[in-house]
């Protein structure tokens, strides 16, 4: 899953939901034969499960999990929140330009603090220079990973035409 964001995107869209395989493949761009495929290694990979349901199709469920990965000497945790960032990679290229630019463990980390952020413990710029990332990459995926993931605000920029009258000339004095 990590390197097939296809893959990805089916374990997260079977992730909520109990779901058969033509209702899986309406979320990805695959060919069936490819989504079976998928499916065999998910639950092969002990990541996704038949069900029993009603209906004569096989239904399929995700299963949590954590993974533990050495990348570079850096101890990184693959959670179901990192596959469904990375599932969008190829539709958000500013995803797949951080992962190029620092990596999937810089990655799972920021994931992390993206809840943090969204419960007020850091700032942006505090997650920029906790990952050494550029402060603009933190704010690009900051406002991504939140509405991939649901979680928090996004972030938003105000201007002077927002600011009444006081407001501009309060901090014009500063």
């Amino acid at each position: 899953m990590l390197e097939k964001p296809q893959m990805a995107a089916l374990y997260t869209a079977a992730r909520d939901t109990i779901s058969t395989v033509p209702e899986l493949q309406d979320h990805v761009e695959l060919t069936k034969s490819t989504v079976y495929e998928y499916v065999a290694a998910l639950q092969r990979a002990g990541l996704l499960s038949e069900v029993e349901t009603d209906g004569s199709a096989k239904s399929y469920t995700a299963h949590e999990f954590t993974v533990t990965l050495e990348v570079d000497g850096m101890v990184v945790e693959i959670t179901p929140d990192v596959v469904e960032v990375l599932s969008h990679q190829h539709s958000l290229p500013e995803i797949e330009g951080f992962l190029e630019q620092y990596g999937l463990g810089t990655l799972a980390a920021f994931i992390d603090l993206a809840y943090e952020h969204a419960a007020g413990e850091v700032t942006t710029r505090m997650i920029a220079d906790i990952l050494d990332v550029s402060r603009g990459s933190a704010y690009d995926m900051l406002e991504h990973v939140g509405r991939i993931l649901d979680i928090g605000d996004e972030p938003t920029t105000d201007h002077a035409t927002d600011l009444s009258d006081d407001e501009r000339d309060a901090l014009l004095e500063r």
